[in-house]
């Protein structure tokens, strides 16, 4: 387990994801929870937003970083209408 967590760590800190992505048109959602100190919607709009030209960031409110544990419901219907905006646009 520690050896995976200093993957996890190195790989964060030290791949190039900006260069990974470049050029990237595939529409991305940024889900942040309201009680996540460390991703905030400040940090994806300055870091990982302007990475992708068709994206969105969307604050869940009542949730922390583990979302998917702490409201599953407002993740799904998060997801679900990010898939049905990029697949049916209005």
């Amino acid at each position: 387990c520690a050896h995976a967590l200093t993957g996890y760590l190195q790989s964060w800190t030290l791949d190039d994801l900006e260069a990974q992505v470049q050029g990237a048109s595939t529409p991305v959602l940024a889900i942040v929870g309201e009680f996540d100190p460390g991703s905030t919607v400040a940090v994806m709009e300055q870091m990982v937003l302007p990475m992708f030209p068709d994206s969105r960031c969307e604050l869940l409110t009542g949730v922390g970083h583990y979302a998917m544990r702490e409201d599953p419901e407002s993740l799904v219907l998060s997801v679900e209408g990010f898939i049905r905006s990029v697949v049916s646009p209005s």
